[in-house]
């Protein structure tokens, strides 16, 4: 199992969070091991973003691979699924279309 995911290094300052993509290699009910092209300190709080999911962890570890590649362990605490349909309720509900109206 590989799927592209997208990972966000979260720190104080929200301008300066890392974003990076990787590769899903793994993946359990509470964590997952994902390849990525920097090295992360163990304990960094990240956010993961795959398909129609968001999940929010911290690193277990970090290591180094062949070709400048790096295998984080994360331990997930948080997720949200169904993405999509969270954003179309949040667009009903503040009013925004979420249909072209036809013209009449």
């Amino acid at each position: 199992m590989t799927h592209p995911v997208r990972l966000t290094i979260l720190g104080p300052d929200s301008s300066r969070n890392s974003v990076l993509p990787g590769v899903l290699l793994d993946y359990s009910e509470r964590g997952m091991r994902v390849r990525i092209p920097a090295q992360v300190e163990s304990g960094a709080a990240i956010r993961v973003e795959m398909e129609d999911q968001m999940l929010l962890g911290e690193v277990c570890y970090c290591q180094s691979l062949t070709g400048g590649q790096f295998a984080l362990g994360l331990m997930m605490e948080q997720s949200l699924r169904n993405l999509d349909d969270l954003s179309r309720l949040v667009q009903a509900l503040s009013g925004e279309s979420l249909e072209p109206t036809p013209a009449a």
